[in-house]
This record gives structure tokens, C-alpha cells and sequence, in this order.
């Protein structure tokens, strides 16, 4: 995929972006125009996390460049397994039809990273991460379809997403865990981006809230961590 630079340089200034984040941005709207074309990653991945929140509720005021993604074509494990290589193999061929470099971390116990290589349009490398989580595989909640926002005449692609409960409870966990000026950042717009649900005792639920206290505890890889839920 080859971009021209006098025009994200337009449209960066137009939505007051970085060109490089949005020239990102525009890669990961290709990409998930490409995924929805496949049977199997179309039906076996739910997108999730900051790209997610930033980028499938309207014009976004913060760009998240990676794309992370639950597997949930099957529940059981042995599927899974089968599944992984034909689903990584996919993103692979799909990648390399659009000219990146593609790199693979080492397999870990919830998934695996795809390192996507390309050039930029200033000449400079960069990459995009795809990110495969193959724990998560029944979602807590119905899954809902969104259109992801795009800059200027730049296709809009559709977007299968975990539940609106399961994406803010996952960035909320995300918070307390790295504690990051980005998590925060999203964190703080939850109440309205999930307000239909925010209130709710499944949302509470799914967020690990103590009704008693009313606080936020998620027991992460060093803990408990608390924090405020209402």
C-alpha cells in the first residue's frame, strides 16, 4: 500500500493528527477492509482495546496505530489449536499482498504478535502490531459491529467488536495494570462512550466491581489493584 505524502500532510493538519499516526491509522482501515473478506478472520476475531474505542465511535480524538484482537471462533482448545496457524497464516498472506515485512514474536501462552513492516510515505520504516489473544475465547457479552472512522475519501471499514461492557472493563483493567497517560486518557471518556451500560450490574460485574466499597478490584499478574468505579 503506497500513500502519498503531500495529502496525509493535508489531512494531518485538517484533523490536527501526526502524519505518521494518521498515515497508520489509514493502514489499519485497509487491513480491516482485507480481514472482513475472510471467512475465517472475519468470524474468528473480535477487535478490542484502544484502536477499538478510539477509532469505532465517531471522529476520534486520540489515534491508537495497533490492532489487538480476541480469538472466538471456538471455545475449546483443541480448535483453537488448529485454527492458529491457518488464522496466523491469513494475516500473513493478507500482509504480504499489501507489501509489508512480515516478523512473528515467539508464541507465549495467550497468543502471538505480528510484526507488520513497511516504509513509510516520508521514507521513514515503521510497523503496525497485530495482536492475537487465543485465551479470551467466549466472550462475556454479545459482540457489536461498528464502522471504523477514517480520514478523508478513505474507505470506512466494518469492525466486529467485543461487547461495549468487555471493551471498557479491558481498558479499565489495562489502566490499573500499566497505569499509562493513554489508558487514562480513554478511561476517562468510558463514562460516556459507555454510558448506556456504564451503570449497569453486568458492566459492574464484568469489571470486577465490589457493590459494597464501590471500587474497581482486578487482580493482576502483581495483585489486587483498586481504584473508583463510579
Amino acid at each position: 500500500m503506497k500513500l502519498d505524502q503531500d495529502e496525509l500532510t493535508r489531512l494531518a493538519g485538517e484533523h490536527r493528527f501526526q502524519v505518521a499516526a494518521l498515515e497508520k491509522v489509514i493502514r489499519l482501515g485497509d487491513l480491516l477492509v482485507e480481514f472482513s473478506r475472510n471467512p475465517l478472520l472475519r468470524d474468528g476475531l473480535l477487535l478490542k482495546g484502544g484502536t477499538a474505542l478510539n477509532l469505532c465511535f465517531g471522529p476520534p480524538l486520540r489515534l491508537s496505530v495497533d490492532l489487538d484482537f480476541n480469538y472466538v471462533r471456538a471455545e475449546g482448545r483443541d480448535q483453537m489449536l488448529a485454527d492458529q496457524p491457518e488464522l496466523e497464516r491469513a494475516i500473513r498472506r493478507i500482509a504480504e499482498t499489501r507489501a509489508y515485512r512480515v516478523q512473528a514474536s515467539r508464541d507465549e501462552h495467550a497468543g502471538r504478535k505480528l510484526f507488520l513492516g513497511y516504509q513509510a510515505a516520508s521514507g521513514t520504516p515503521d510497523r503496525i502490531e497485530v495482536d492475537v489473544n487465543y485465551l479470551h475465547r467466549v466472550p462475556l457479552v454479545s459482540p457489536i459491529e461498528r464502522t471504523c472512522w477514517q480520514p478523508g475519501q478513505y474507505p470506512a471499514p466494518q469492525a466486529r467488536l467485543v461487547g461495549m461492557e468487555e471493551l471498557a472493563a479491558g481498558k479499565l483493567c489495562a489502566l490499573l495494570d500499566r497505569a499509562a497517560p493513554r489508558d487514562l486518557y480513554d478511561a476517562v471518556r468510558l463514562p460516556e462512550l459507555a454510558r448506556h451500560v456504564w451503570a449497569t450490574p453486568r458492566f459492574r460485574g464484568a469489571c470486577g466491581h465490589s457493590p459494597a466499597s464501590g471500587a474497581l478490584v482486578h487482580r493482576g499478574p502483581t495483585g489486587p489493584r483498586v481504584g473508583r468505579c463510579n
